[in-house]
C-alpha cells in the first residue's frame, strides 16, 4: 500500500471518530449551570457527580432530590429536572420558586420554613393535581397566596399544608 493511500485511510478514520464524537456528546443535552452554589452540591450528591459538567439528560433522570437545612436561595437550574416526583427542601432561604412551574411529575413537595411569598408557580403547575402533596408552612405567604392561590390548588385535589 502506499504511503498516500495509507494517509488517506488514517485521515477518513479521523473524520469519522470526529463525527461519531460529535454526535454522542451532543445527544447529552445542553450543559446546565446553577447559579446557587449550595443548589448544585445538592444536584452533584444526587447524581454522584462530584465533578464536571451537568448536562440536562442527566437532571432528567432525577427523580428525588432532597436538600434540606442547605442554605439554597435560587432554584435556577433546577427546570431541568423534569422527571422529578419528590422535592425536599425544608429549611432553606428560597423566596422565588418559578422554576418549579413546569415540574410537572412533581407529585411531593416539602417547602417549609423558606421565604416563599407567592406560590402562582404551583397554581400554573398543570401536573399538581388530585392526591399530590405540597408543604407550605412556616413561610411568609402573600395574602393573594393564602386566599387565592392555597384554594385553587386544593380545588384540583392537591393537598396543601401551611400554617
Amino acid at each position: 500500500m502506499s504511503r498516500k493511500k495509507l494517509i488517506g485511510i488514517v485521515a477518513a478514520c479521523i473524520i469519522v471518530v470526529t463525527v461519531v464524537l460529535v454526535i454522542s456528546l451532543s445527544g447529552r443535552g445542553s450543559v446546565v449551570t446553577f447559579p446557587d452554589p449550595n443548589l448544585e452540591t445538592a444536584i452533584r450528591e444526587a447524581l454522584n457527580k462530584p465533578s464536571g459538567p451537568i448536562h440536562a439528560s442527566e437532571l432528567a433522570g432525577l427523580a428525588s432530590l432532597t436538600a434540606s437545612d442547605s442554605g439554597i436561595e435560587h432554584l435556577s437550574g433546577l427546570q431541568y429536572c423534569t422527571n422529578l416526583t419528590d422535592l425536599d427542601f425544608w429549611h432553606n432561604q428560597i423566596s422565588d420558586i418559578s422554576p418549579l412551574a413546569n415540574l410537572t411529575s412533581l407529585t411531593y413537595l416539602y417547602l417549609p420554613r423558606n421565604q416563599i411569598s407567592d406560590i402562582l408557580p404551583l397554581v400554573n403547575n398543570p401536573g399538581l393535581s388530585q392526591g399530590d402533596e405540597v408543604y407550605l408552612s412556616s413561610n411568609p405567604l402573600s395574602s393573594t397566596s393564602m386566599n387565592t392561590y392555597i384554594p385553587q390548588l386544593q380545588a384540583r385535589g392537591v393537598t396543601v399544608h401551611w400554617p
